[in-house]
């Protein structure tokens, strides 16, 4: 039976475009569906009539596992709905109407979530998987217009069991119409799933985007850190490597009045990890710390040291955590 096992979900929003993927049980043709519908005081998905005209779509007509069309030509901070569908000689399947909103042009506000550790955390949990429907839950209460995921959003990044267990399920309700974004950690393991079930641009493992007044920097920490002397930096974060390049490039190239960064490991941790490999106060990747106070940018986010990330406000007042 031809089914949809994974979402589908929404990716990579633009004030203009929305990426749409799912995956199948079996191979199949791709296509999706967007319409708007008429706002009224009482109705399907809450003030919306059911949609029905269709204003675009996109389709593929070879067959895979994995689907990803991209829908152009909308209007910013505007609500549309979406449907997707995919079908091979015997069977069909379908899902939605869901809706969406295109990302928001500057000067216009708007609100995101931020988490981590949605996988792994698995070896303390004791719920059964309770806590990250929780979790997931929770977020979606807020409406964001996207979700930020911090890395170790599975336990194995090479198991392809646990994009299911960790991510894809518990947060159905929620990636079914918001778009997240999201880093790798360590529990990622470098596999090729994360590269798979995402649209960010290429490379994947760091990259950056615009949403309104912001500028948003995802960067891979774990390229730096080696697990034999972990939380000790490799020191390959310099002049010359792709990513400190990217960086320092991005970060030059960009007029946004709000410069956000996120990545998985923090440069510095308020407590003793491994003494064999550090002391009191621990340089991961500190490096990157005088890149991010030199711009400055307004807000750095990371996580993974249980002891507690230490936050460090910069010069200009930004604020890291």
């Amino acid at each position: 039976m031809l089914t949809m096992i994974k979402g589908p979900y929404l990716q990579w929003p633009t004030e203009e475009s929305m990426t749409f993927m799912w995956e199948t049980s079996k191979s199949a043709t791709s296509r999706v569906e967007v319409m708007r519908a008429e706002r009224i005081h009482s109705g399907y998905q809450g003030n919306y009539k059911q949609p029905e005209q269709i204003l675009a779509s996109a389709e593929n007509s070879g067959y895979s596992l994995i689907h990803q069309l991209t829908v152009s030509g909308l209007e910013p901070g505007t609500i549309y709905f979406y449907k997707v569908y995919s079908q091979n000689e015997q069977e069909a399947a379908e899902a939605g109407p869901f809706p969406f909103k295109t990302a928001m042009l500057p000067g216009e506000p708007f609100s995101f979530t931020v988490t981590s550790e949605t996988g792994g955390y698995s070896g303390f949990d004791i719920t059964g998987g309770e806590i990250n429907n929780s979790i997931f839950a929770q977020m979606k209460k807020y409406r964001p217009d996207f979700s930020l995921f911090i890395g170790d959003i599975v336990n194995d990044g090479t198991n392809y069991a646990d994009w299911d267990q960790y991510f894809f399920s518990p947060g159905k309700e929620l990636l079914q119409d918001t778009p997240s974004f999201s880093c790798l950690g360590n529990h990622e393991n470098g596999g090729s799933w994360y590269y798979d079930f995402f649209a960010f641009t290429a490379p994947k493992n760091y990259y950056s985007f615009d949403y309104g007044d912001a500028h948003f920097i995802a960067l891979d920490s774990t390229d730096f850190i080696n697990n034999d002397t972990y939380p000790a930096s490799s020191g390959k974060f310099q002049a010359g490597n792709a990513q400190y390049d990217f960086l320092v490039q991005d970060l030059q190239n960009t007029s946004a009045k709000w410069k956000i960064v996120y990545f998985h490991y923090s440069p510095y941790v308020s407590a003793v990890i491994r003494l064999k490999h550090c002391g009191r106060f621990v340089h991961c990747w500190s490096s990157i710390v005088w890149i991010l106070y030199s711009v400055p940018i307004r807000l750095c986010m990371n996580e993974v040291i249980r002891c507690a990330p230490a936050g460090w406000i910069s010069r200009t007042g930004s604020y890291m955590s």
